[in-house]
């Protein structure tokens, strides 16, 4: 960030952004992509997978939302899913307008009574019983969570990862469930929603 920034409509804004946000972040994330071999896409839920690559020492299969994520010995490989619950975008409860995760202040009643929102989850998508039979062929799924450890100084940033075997009977009978029972009396067909910290999550992989 530059001592002094620069006004917003004007040349040095826009090289700013450009330089800052586009140049030298996509930079950074293709010297990691050569060492991770994660997909180079500068997105919140790829900088999980590089972490798990960095953490468990196997590589990724370079393909981001498509292919394995990770690369396992063997022949086998595993799945990572991303779930940030940094920056959401919170709401002043004395007006109701939108307050970003970096505003302390609402900036149309000046209000300081903010609505904090730690509400992201996991989603896990099966939109037929192909899909339904991939998500157990993987050796094991890793969940990336990032968020505040304490949402409401939004200061500290907590990085965690569990590791989930998908073959177990928890996760199948929640998989199952959710595609014969939920998703298939649903009009939007939406992911299954796995929630951190809550049964689902905490009878799939444990307190640990």
């Amino acid at each position: 960030m530059p001592s002094q920034v620069p006004a917003l409509g004007t040349v040095e804004a826009a090289e700013g952004v450009l330089k800052d946000l586009y140049v030298d972040l996509r930079r950074k994330v293709r010297q990691w992509s050569e060492v991770t071999r994660q997909t180079p896409q500068a997105r919140m839920g790829y900088v999980g997978q590089h972490l798990v690559s960095a953490v468990t020492g196997h590589s990724g299969g370079r393909s981001g939302a498509r292919g394995h994520d990770l690369v396992l010995p063997d022949g086998a490989h595993g799945e990572i899913k991303t779930c940030s619950r940094v920056d959401q975008l919170g709401s002043c409860k004395s007006c109701g307008a939108a307050v970003s995760s970096v505003e302390t202040t609402c900036a149309e009643c000046e209000g300081v009574d903010i609505l904090r929102k730690d509400d992201s989850k996991w989603l896990i998508t099966c939109k037929n019983e192909a899909e339904l039979a991939d998500l157990f062929q993987a050796e094991r799924f890793y969940l990336v969570l990032f968020d505040f450890a304490n949402v409401h100084e939004a200061v500290d940033i907590n990085a965690r990862i569990w590791r989930l075997d998908p073959r177990t009977p928890a996760f199948a009978y929640c998989m199952v469930d959710y595609f014969f029972n939920i998703q298939a009396k649903s009009q939007s067909k939406a992911p299954f929603n796995l929630w951190p910290f809550k049964l689902k999550f905490l009878t799939c992989c444990g307190r640990s």
